[in-house]
């Protein structure tokens, strides 16, 4: 069963919450937001080394136990919060569980997977980097596609979700707000480089983790307790809302969240960004950690959802979280909840940031430069300044595209079919030690077109879906995983050197 999401907000709604905070608020929050980010990032600048390995990784400079919420703080994204919300609104239940799954299964899948290519590859600055010592310039080029594609459109869901809060809360424009939070983002990055999105990150989870918890039991109080909860969602007329699993649920969200994140810990750039920061032998305590941390915030956010359903609010599921707190909660708790979720989302669009222009130089600016003009070495300022200027690039970009509008938790899974085909070549690539180049370049391709043909094209509304969602992420799964580890077991070819050398500027 496919739930659809209304891209315009029904009138009833609109007539609900018109007592929407006064846009001045709004507007205050981003400025303030401006003031603080901007000179910290200038400070934060000061305290690096200013070369260009510093600007975009911060290698092994981060303690762990900040590295550690800077990363939950970056898988606590728009997804996550509006995402799980959205789903709570839709689906019911089974909201406490679905999506807070999806990260302890991909660490059980992740941690090994990173150890080991670190190990291989312990100056590396991209995972893309590490392909392409492996599997060579053909792959090495298919990662390096799908990991730019897949932070820029995780940036563009999070600024748009920007737009989405303010507009909910404060009756707003969108895409002025939207363009506003990616100006602020965009020049946050381009002077502080990821130390600043790790630092800012960390402090801004603990806000978080805070805020939740004196919240949401005020926020069940407001609405009568866990029976008043019980009871609205059995008459809000959706067959799931009181079922914690139900075949729809598994196949209209379950299954379709796992298929399209299950590598949510090692096909993410963000991830890899806070993994090269910490010490190496410290990756395993690191996405533990976050995960064991983030796992209550979904099922929070999904809690606010079924709150919104069960008080029949009527409105576009990506607004059920703002327009539940809107609803419930006076102003100044209103306003600490804008701050705690832009906070969250500003953090993940910078990461996403970063990862771009980090990508953009290490996997294609350095080895065009390299193989067109024959350099054996860079000038680092050039490449600090390059990376610069691509935090600019990729920020505009994100912040126009942001300025549309579309339902945040099927948007992310259209996003999810771009990671899928490299999941599992990766993997095989990294913990087999002899592999077949060729049969993993052959996956990775036919598993692009399988992904392209049953996920994306549906989901972006290009086509009728050939085969259920569900069916589409897990057809595209088993093509991509099947055809390498074939071709691997019974034709292996080249053997892993004990370390893949990579030179750090």
């Amino acid at each position: 069963m496919r739930y659809e999401f209304t891209s315009i907000v029904e009138e009833e709604y609109r007539r609900d919450f018109n007592m929407q905070l006064n846009p001045i608020g709004g507007f205050a929050v981003l400025i303030i937001s401006a003031i603080v980010m901007i000179p910290l990032a200038i400070w934060f600048n000061q305290k690096g080394s200013k070369t260009s390995d510093d600007f975009m990784t911060a290698r092994e400079s981060v303690s762990n136990i900040m590295a550690m919420a800077s990363l939950m703080a970056t898988w606590i994204w728009a997804s996550t919060l509006l995402g799980s919300a959205e789903g709570g609104y839709q689906f019911g239940a089974t909201a406490l569980w679905t999506y807070a799954a999806i990260l302890p299964i991909s660490a059980v899948i992740g941690i090994p997977v990173i150890k080991r290519a670190r190990q291989m590859m312990p100056n590396a600055s991209t995972f893309p980097e590490i392909v392409g010592k492996r599997i060579g310039s053909k792959g090495h080029a298919i990662f390096t596609f799908v990991a730019i594609a897949q932070m820029f459109f995780f940036g563009v869901v999070n600024i748009m979700a920007v737009g989405l809060i303010l507009n909910a809360m404060f009756g707003m424009s969108h895409w002025q707000t939207v363009i506003i939070a990616g100006a602020i983002i965009t020049i946050y990055i381009a002077i502080g480089g990821v130390r600043a999105a790790i630092i800012t990150g960390s402090v801004q989870v603990v806000a978080m983790v805070i805020l939740l918890i004196l919240i949401m039991p005020i926020t069940i109080f407001k609405v009568g307790g866990p029976s008043a909860i019980y009871q609205g969602l059995a008459a809000s007329g959706v067959p799931t809302a009181t079922t914690i699993i139900s075949k729809d649920t598994v196949t209209g969200w379950l299954l379709i969240s796992w298929g399209g994140y299950i590598m949510y810990t090692f096909i993410n750039s963000e991830v890899w960004q806070k993994v090269f920061a910490v010490k190496q032998g410290e990756e395993s305590k690191l996405i533990l950690g976050s995960t064991l941390l983030w796992v209550p915030i979904p099922c929070v956010a999904g809690i606010i959802g079924m709150i919104g359903l069960a008080q029949g609010l009527n409105l576009q599921g990506s607004e059920v979280m703002p327009a539940v707190f809107l609803k419930l909660m006076p102003p100044w708790v209103t306003y600490f909840v804008v701050v705690i979720l832009l906070a969250s989302i500003f953090s993940t669009v910078s990461t996403c940031l970063s990862a771009c222009s980090t990508i953009f130089v290490n996997d294609i600016f350095k080895p065009l430069q390299k193989k067109l003009l024959s350099l054996q070495g860079y000038n680092d300022k050039q490449v600090l300044r390059l990376a610069k200027v691509s935090v600019l690039f990729f920020g505009l970009l994100m912040t126009f595209i942001g300025t549309g509008n579309f339902s945040i938790l099927f948007f992310t899974y259209a996003i999810g079919a771009l990671a899928v085909p490299i999941t599992w070549p990766f993997v095989i690539s990294i913990l087999m030690k002899r592999i077949n180049t060729r049969a993993i370049f052959l996956g990775m391709i036919i598993g692009i077109l399988a992904s392209i043909y049953f996920v994306f094209l549906p989901e972006i509304g290009a086509i009728e879906n050939p085969v259920p969602l569900w069916q589409g992420y897990w057809i595209t799964h088993a093509i991509s995983g099947v055809i390498p580890l074939i071709g691997c077991l019974l034709w292996p070819k080249n053997e892993e050197p004990q370390q893949l050398e990579t030179r750090v500027i």
